[in-house]
């Protein structure tokens, strides 16, 4: 039944989808990008050469986008695209690397479902973007026995 091949990641966060053309896609590995996304949180697809159209029709695939509140939109034909560019003589922390965080789920009305990251150029391993999972820390989180006190497994 599965069409597309997926690859467990190495950190217990996320999988990769191998050898899918985002470009071009039919309706049923649409459903099967959204049904790995909701298994295993957050997916990597690598070699993907989109320009901003098909970026963002890639989006509407999977989900309704949403205009960050924070930054502007690319241009007036892709208000859903931002673009977050890190420069080599930058001595300022990137954007959203002073603290952790979780895209848009701070926004009270209008929240995406998804959030969609491409990178175009990512240094060796993975770039300063770490993905975690407050799920999987919870099922590997075992409860404190009473006389531990709840601090000492912190």
């Amino acid at each position: 039944m599965t069409n597309i091949s997926i690859t467990n990641s190495k950190n217990n966060v996320g999988a990769y989808i191998n050898e899918i053309n985002l470009k071009n896609l039919d309706q049923n590995k649409v459903e099967e990008i959204k049904t790995a996304l909701n298994q295993f949180g957050v997916i990597f697809i690598k070699k993907q050469n989109l320009n901003p159209e098909s970026y963002q029709n890639f989006a509407k695939c999977i989900g309704q986008p949403v205009i960050y509140p924070r930054l502007k939109g690319l241009d007036e034909k892709f208000p859903f695209i931002n673009v977050i560019e890190r420069k080599p003589d930058d001595k300022n922390l990137s954007f959203g690397s002073s603290w952790l965080h979780q895209d848009t789920s701070y926004l009270a009305d209008n929240r995406p479902r998804y959030t969609m990251l491409m990178g175009i150029e990512i240094p060796d391993g993975q770039g300063n973007t770490i993905f975690s999972s407050g799920f999987n820390a919870c099922l590997l989180y075992t409860s404190p026995s009473p006389r531990d006190g709840l601090l000492s497994r912190m």
